[in-house]
């Protein structure tokens, strides 16, 4: 079954257009409910603007990516910046609410990687790597290089 945006309670199909290529009909169908219920959990979740964030069609450079388009299981993977609650910008609360995504992303089956040096709008935010895997897991990336979450979490 392919999802479309009838499908979805919180994302639309032009959220997906890229370069004026549309991915949505390309993701997995389980990515796209996942990643609806994991924006009714945790508020408005702004897809990354990165070019390939959404998908590729080829990625030499990391041939097994999940971001790459895969015509029997889709795109299985995204990268997003979660909702960020209107309260102080304290260390304490970064890091909070960077714990709050991972559990529900975790919660409801998918993988995650903490990005917190990525930046959106020319400002550093943190970002989640989330896709779908046969084997759930957590990670972060700091410095050019993957760590383990904790790291990441404590690096806010």
């Amino acid at each position: 079954m392919q999802v479309t945006e009838k499908h979805l309670r919180y994302f639309k199909n032009a959220e997906f257009v890229r370069e004026g290529r549309n991915w949505l009909p390309m993701y997995n169908p389980r990515l796209l409910i996942l990643l609806d219920t994991f924006r009714h959990l945790t508020g408005p979740c702004i897809l990354s603007p990165h070019p390939l964030a959404l998908g590729r069609m080829s990625y030499p450079k990391r041939p097994g990516t999940l971001h790459k388009y895969d015509a029997e299981e889709g795109v299985r993977a995204i990268d997003v910046f979660p909702h960020i609650p209107n309260k102080p910008d304290t260390k304490w609360h970064r890091k909070e609410i960077a714990v709050t995504w991972i559990e529900e992303a975790e919660r409801i089956g998918l993988s995650c990687g903490l990005y917190p040096q990525w930046t959106y709008k020319g400002k550093q935010r943190p970002g989640l790597h989330l896709d779908i895997r046969p084997k759930q897991t957590q990670w972060g990336w700091l410095d050019g290089k993957q760590v383990i979450i904790g790291q990441a979490i404590e690096s806010l």
